[in-house]
């Protein structure tokens, strides 16, 4: 019997539960990480390797991302920080977030969102997909996937067109 081996968009959302159980052991208000995937699984075995790198209290993912060009060898990237979040169809709903972040060098996508307690939505995106946000954008070029960039969801006047 043929061994099917898992997806990119598999792998990714794996990684994502991993790094939220992990990070969920942690201070609320511990820094942001980079994360570095060494190797997803291609055809030989089904191992992932991946790493984090910390950044400094206070630090910014996109102070380190901007201009930043990831090896070659690297399968993909991401960010995992924490934050504070407010509904945009309610304002007065504030609470803690922590964002998740991974991309594929094939250019699949995965985020998850988990604010306070409630359990983390996660979201995969094929490569070719729109994207949107400063970090996807900063992700992509960091690891040179081109992207489709689009109006950011209930924002009628947000640009397009950024071709990385």
């Amino acid at each position: 019997m043929p061994v099917t081996r898992p997806t990119a968009a598999e792998v990714l959302r794996a990684i994502i539960d991993l790094l939220d159980e992990a990070a969920a052991a942690e201070n609320a208000s511990a820094p942001a990480a980079l994360v570095r995937i060494d190797r997803l699984p291609a055809t030989a075995d089904d191992e992932v390797q991946f790493s984090l790198q910390r950044l400094e209290p206070g630090q910014h993912p996109l102070a380190v991302l901007r201009g930043f060009v990831a090896p070659p060898t690297w399968a993909g990237i991401g960010v995992v920080a924490g934050g504070r979040c407010q509904s945009m169809d309610d304002p007065s709903r504030v609470g803690r977030a922590r964002v998740i972040v991974v991309l594929a060098r094939d250019g699949t996508m995965a985020s998850g969102l988990r604010v306070d307690g409630d359990p983390m939505v996660v979201d995969v995106a094929p490569a070719g997909a729109t994207v949107i946000g400063d970090i996807p954008l900063a992700l992509c070029r960091a690891l040179g996937v081109p992207v489709v960039t689009g109006p950011t969801p209930g924002l009628p006047d947000s640009p397009q067109g950024d071709t990385g």
